[in-house]
């Protein structure tokens, strides 16, 4: 049994004479008649009875029309899926993004991608930066957003926006700072706190500014570092994009004139493994120079 002869039962059944329905089908009746003596042959059961003068569906007959439509729309709709699918339009976009990007920049994107693409599911998970960049080397999921630095041995990226590192304090330690931009060296032999994550970068810059940062705390969360600065803990370096996480209140901050501080907040993919078309879809989105077309998308 096959497309083809579910069609023609479908005519068959549909004209109630074979005759019309070999005449609908630009076919010959006897090549039609053997069509349907072959179906019943086939599924051992008899579907029409007929002679010279009439013609009627058994209730197997009408039963098996009843399933020919839906099987025939069944089949229609798969290849249609495995289209959209093999297209981009369908499929599972797997995001794992830093908490910052996350409330950010992803609803707005996320928005924009649900209405060119409405049936594709998404699954974003917010992580930290070694955890995500172990899940798109993995190819757990296909795009981590995040902030640089990122290796570019293992990743394709684009940078989306840049952020200048600031001094955060509360207001009677800020207000001790020139206003306006500060230099990093006016930072020595201040107290600092400091998330895990910047201490690397942030000591850098320092050694290269000439002094040793004086570093009398560190924390993990974004949140819990930003909160002692403020509640007058001390100050703490952080990219300017974090004090998002604290809109309507009252902060106090000096912008650290340091370009080897500047950060990226980053969308990054494997180079080495093939991503899907509804990732590809997604870094379309963010498309300007060209860059993303191509092998770039992945391994080949």
């Amino acid at each position: 049994m096959n497309k083809k002869q579910l069609l023609y039962f479908l005519a068959i059944a549909e004209e109630s004479n074979i005759t019309r329905a070999a005449e609908r089908l630009h076919i010959p009746q006897p090549y039609l008649s053997a069509q349907l003596q072959q179906l019943e042959n086939e599924l051992d059961v008899v579907l029409a009875e007929r002679n010279t003068r009439s013609f009627r569906l058994t209730d197997a007959g009408k039963l098996f029309a009843q399933r020919c439509t839906q099987i025939l729309n069944l089949m229609d709709a798969t290849i249609s899926d495995l289209q959209t699918y093999s297209s981009g339009l369908r499929g599972t976009l797997r995001l794992a993004t830093t908490t910052t990007p996350s409330s950010l920049i992803l609803p707005s994107k996320l928005l924009e991608f649900r209405n060119l693409y409405p049936y594709i599911e998404y699954e974003v998970s917010v992580l930290n930066t070694p955890q995500i960049l172990d899940q798109v080397k993995t190819g757990m999921v296909d795009i981590g957003i995040l902030r640089t630095p990122i290796d570019s041995a293992y990743f394709n990226s684009i940078n989306l926006t840049n952020h200048p590192m600031v001094l955060v304090a509360c207001p009677e330690i800020i207000d001790k700072f020139p206003k306006g931009n500060i230099r990093l060296d006016q930072l020595d032999g201040v107290p600092l706190l400091i998330n895990y994550r910047l201490e690397h970068s942030i000591v850098e810059a320092c050694l290269h500014a000439g002094f040793q940062p004086k570093i009398f705390g560190r924390i993990g969360d974004t949140r819990t570092v930003l909160l002692c600065a403020l509640s007058g803990m001390g100050p703490t370096i952080v990219p300017q994009q974090w004090l998002h996480q604290f809109w309507g209140m009252p902060l106090a901050f000096r912008i650290i004139d340091e370009p080897s501080l500047i950060s990226s907040t980053t969308i990054i993919w494997p180079k080495k493994r093939e991503i899907s078309l509804a990732a590809r879809n997604f870094l379309e989105l963010f498309y300007i120079t060209g860059k993303l077309k191509g092998a770039k998308y992945g391994k080949k």
